[in-house]
Formats: C-alpha cells, structure tokens, sequence
C-alpha cells in the first residue's frame, strides 16, 4: 500500500491500493495494552464520595486515537498525568469525562464537565476533524461545558438531554439541551460528513422539545416513542421525528447512509401480542406478546422510508448496535431472552428464521437495503446455562463483522465456546460475510464486567472499555494486564491485536496512481487494465466502504466522484 502525503483539512487525500485478494484467516489476537484510571473516595457501595469511574461509550479516530466518554464519582479522577476534580466538592454526585489515548494506550487528554448533580453520559461520535460528539442526561440545576453552561428546565432530579462537542484540542465548543417533564433518555448518535448530529432515543409521558419542535407521546400507561433528532453543526436543532404506538417502543442505534437517510434500530412491544407500532405510513405488528426488533428507515427530509421486525412468540428481542454500507445494506445486532424456557424460533422475514434454545442470547442480523432478512446468526443460543449480550459491532468494507458486548462462560459462537474465568466477561468475535464465527476472545478474572462500546482501527486492533467491579482478592485480567479492584466500579480501556477487518495480499507489480492527490471534487485514477470487470472501492481511515465505482473489462483510468467526502485519510 502507497500512502500519499495528507494534505490541507480542506482536501480529501486517498491511498492507492496496490492489489486486492482474498480475504485471510485472522491470526491468534492478544491484548495490546490496557490501563485503567485512578480516583479518590470512598468505596463503600452506598456511601457518600463513591470513588467510582465507568466508560459508556468508545470511537477510534483515522491516527488510531482512542477517544471515551464515561463519568465518576468522588472528589478525583486521575488519567496518566491529567487529573480532573469533581464539580461536587463532596463528590457525592457523577461528573462525566472525555479523555483521549494514543494507538498504545497512553493518555493524551482528559477533560470534564459537571455541576452539582450528575452528568450521565450515554453516546458518542466524532466528526471528520477529531471532534467528539457527546450525548447523554444531567440532573443538576445547572451544567457547565466550559464556558457552555445549560439550565434544566425541571425541578431538581429532573434529567434533561444534552448534545455537546469537544474539540480535538480538548476544548468544549457547543452545548445544546433538549427537555422533556418526564422519563427519556438519549440511546445513541451518529455524525455525518457536514457535522450534522443525529440523535435517537424515547421519551415517556407528555412531550419532548427540541428547539422549535415538541413532539407529543402516544404511548399508554407510562409507555414510552421514540425520537430521532438532527443538530447542525452550528448547535440548532432542525429536525425532531416521532414513531411508535400505544405500548413501548425504543430506540437502541443509529448508523448514517451518504444520502442522509438515518438507520435506527431498537424494539417495540406488545402486552396483548397485536397492538401495532407506526413509523409513517410503515405498520409493524408484533410476534407474541414480547418486544420485537425493528430496523427503519428515515430520511434526510424526515419521511420513513422503510421499516421492518423480527421477534418470535415467547422471546424478548431488542436491536442494540447498527451499522450500514455504502450500497445501503444493514446489519444489526440484538439481545435476546427466553420468558418461556421452552424451544422458540426467531423469525426474519419469510423463509428466514433462527432456533432459541437457551436462556439468553444475541443474534447478529443483515438486512438488504430493499427491506429483506437475508441472514441470521446467533450466539449464546446453543447452551441453556450459557448467556451472553452484544452491545457494539464495527463492519469492513468486505461485510466482516467485529462485535463486542459480554458472555458467561460457555457462550458459543458456532464451534467457538468463549472460554474466560469471570463471572460475565467482555468479549471480541468476529463474524465473516458467509456468517461463520471465525474469532472470540475474552477478558478473564474474578471481576463483573461492564462493555462500554467498541473501535476498531485501520489495521484490525479493537479497543473495548467499560468497568469491572468486585473487592479484593478479585482482579480483572486482560492477557498479562492485571487489575486489582480499587473501588466499588472501575473504568478501563483494552486493546486486542490482531485483529484484520480488510483483506491483505502481495503487491502488484504495476502501480495503482490518483491524481491529483491530495484532491477535492474528482480524481483521476490509473490503473492496469484487466480481462475482466471490476469494482474500485474507497475506504475510510477505519476500513469503512463510503464509495464505489465499476469499471469495465480493459480500463486503465477512471475519474472518482468525491464530491460530499469529509477531508480525512482515505
């Protein structure tokens, strides 16, 4: 592979690929490094100044940079040589944290924002120039971004939602805050090329307001909608879109198509098993009287386009991660439960449907871009004592799956059986397009573990974090990285190596050439001519399909279109 120079952040710079083959088989993975951060307070479970520290969510910019977001209590938070002080002197309340790690896991930057009252962290993004997108609740009168400071619109205790940016220098540039009088929560977001931030999540009783827009709930008896919000980079909310029913429906995840169209994942359900939930003019029914997953469509003018459920009769099925290509394909993952303990089906469409024989579980699905299951499989489902959760997944441009979430012992991938020491473990696996399970790999210990998200770098390493917890003899282990529980719940960050997500293969012997390069608008490539058609694929700096172009048999050149590309490393 030839990388050219990166150019100025108003170009796009591309790198040439010498050939392209077959996928590999990944090698034997290790954890790379893992750290965890230090604090002060009590570690008394329910006392005043919990020492506690926890990460929610996880994202890899295109240098390999780990970015995390979580919160911690007590009066400090120590991250390498950067030590961040709670709003709260008591540090009795939660503040929440970004910090930033190079590819080998040392901390470059950590920075907070609080009040008196907790900060809850629940999402993040980061945009083409290495700006992390955070979204989560606060509870206090009161809270300060830096210089951004936001009023709750409720009396004390009420969460209202937050969207904020911080730039890559560390500096928080935006605020924005959405209320609603009762129950709702932001679940996750996603940021496209302009630095527009699409949120989603639900909201209970009454309405919820975003800027100009308040969408009212429909819901039943405390029930909750669903919401998907856009911000602009300029910090206005200009789009707020409601879907759902009588009884209650979430949503989970977001991934973005180029076109704007917003992919959202989650669930809705059904006490009585037939009341219907609505996305425009889409009526999805439920099986059983459980919740269901849905994947909809919404576009960028704030129309659903599509919508579609799977479930089966006895079996709770919710989506939890999302993730879309180029052509508009999804996959997506989600946690499943048997309230029966008798042999239940899920069912994907027609013709497509997956055995639920033990008691909890997760399947990873696709699903075409005109709306049909095209394949199911599962994990944790072959084992009644077995159990595992599935909270992120990262895909390649060649449709290889990484997923990551938390297992018991036992938990069986196809013929991989995770094999760890904890009581519940953060786990790695990797699925291929044809849905084989070709990778699992676990963190050990005598800790109970929390996943808090998963990024996957340009040359395969995934980054997990989250928190374990438990007391002394007890430790948590990733390879011969060992920690020993300092406080009632502690953060960490790990890498596994090893890790492939795109195919490698020998270079050719002629080069593949793009000029000019750095370039803006188009690009002219060069290449040797071959028999047979082919496809010109263009990745971004983590490995993700954005463009496509076939040529036919016998071309040597080709102009790209790259108009609407966020500058970056391609």
């Amino acid at each position: 592979m030839k990388l050219f120079t990166i150019g100025l952040r108003s170009f796009l710079t591309l790198a040439a690929l010498a050939s392209f083959t077959r996928p590999e088989q990944a090698a034997a993975q290790g954890w790379n490094w893992a750290v965890v951060p230090t604090g002060t307070g009590s570690i008394t479970p329910t006392g005043t100044g919990e020492g506690k520290s926890r990460i929610e969510a996880t994202a890899v910019d295109g240098a390999g940079n780990v970015v995390v977001v979580g919160f911690f209590g007590g009066t400090m938070l120590t991250c390498g040589s950067f030590t961040l002080t709670n709003s709260d002197p008591s540090g009795a309340t939660d503040d929440l944290f970004v910090a930033r790690l190079s590819p080998t896991g040392t901390w470059l930057q950590a920075t907070q924002a609080g009040s008196i009252g907790d900060e809850q962290p629940t999402a993040l993004a980061l945009d083409a120039a290495g700006t992390a997108v955070v979204a989560g609740n606060f509870r206090g009168a009161t809270v300060a971004f830096g210089t951004n400071a936001l009023t709750n619109s409720g009396p004390t205790g009420n969460a209202d939602l937050f969207v904020a940016r911080l730039s890559a220098a560390g500096t928080w540039t935006q605020a924005v805050a959405a209320s609603s009088p009762s129950g709702k929560e932001i679940r996750a977001l996603a940021v496209d090329a302009g630095g527009t931030a699409v949120v989603v999540g639900d909201f209970a009783i009454g309405a919820i307001t975003f800027g100009p827009t308040t969408l009212n709930n429909t819901g039943t008896g405390g029930e909750r909608d669903l919401f998907v919000a856009r911000l602009s980079p300029a910090g206005t909310w200009t789009q707020a879109v409601r879907a759902g029913g009588p009884e209650g429906e979430s949503a989970r995840a977001v991934a973005l198509q180029a076109d704007g169209t917003a992919v959202v994942a989650g669930s809705f359900s059904s006490a009585s098993g037939s009341t219907a939930a609505t996305f425009g003019t889409f009526v999805l029914t439920p099986q059983g009287n459980q919740s269901n997953l849905y994947v909809a469509r919404l576009n960028a003018a704030g129309t659903w386009t599509q919508a579609v459920a799977a479930g089966g009769a006895g079996a709770t099925f919710a989506a939890r991660a999302v993730a879309v290509d180029a052509a508009g394909n999804v996959v997506v993952t989600g946690d499943a439960f048997d309230r029966t303990s008798t042999n239940v089906f899920l069912t994907f469409g027609a013709g497509l449907s997956l055995p639920f024989t033990g008691n909890s579980g997760f399947v990873v699905a696709r699903l075409s871009a005109a709306g049909t299951w095209i394949q199911a499989v599962g994990g944790g489902l072959l084992s009644g004592s077995a159990s595992g959760t599935c909270g992120s997944l990262v895909q390649d441009a060649s449709g290889n799956v990484v997923v990551s979430g938390l297992g018991r012992d036992g938990l069986q991938l196809g013929s991989l059986v995770l094999t760890s020491t904890a009581i519940r473990a953060v786990y790695v696996a990797r699925l291929n397009p044809a849905g084989t399970w070709t990778q699992v790999t676990a963190a050990g210990g005598d800790g109970v573990y929390g996943s808090g998200g998963l990024g996957v770098d340009a040359a395969g390493n995934a980054t997990v974090a989250g928190r374990f917890e438990g007391v002394a003899p007890e430790v948590a282990v990733f390879g011969s990285f060992t920690f020993a529980p300092a406080r009632t719940t502690n953060a960490f960050v790990a890498q596994l190596g090893a890790l492939p997500l795109a195919s490698k293969g020998a270079a050719a012997a002629e080069p593949v050439i793009i000029a000019p390069n750095p370039a803006r608008g188009f690009a002219q490539l060069r290449l040797p001519a071959a028999p047979t058609a082919r496809t010109v694929l263009l990745l971004d700096a983590v490995g993700r399909q954005v463009h496509s172009q076939a040529l036919p048999a016998r071309t040597s050149s080709a102009t790209l279109d790259l108009t609407g590309l966020a500058a970056g490393l391609y």
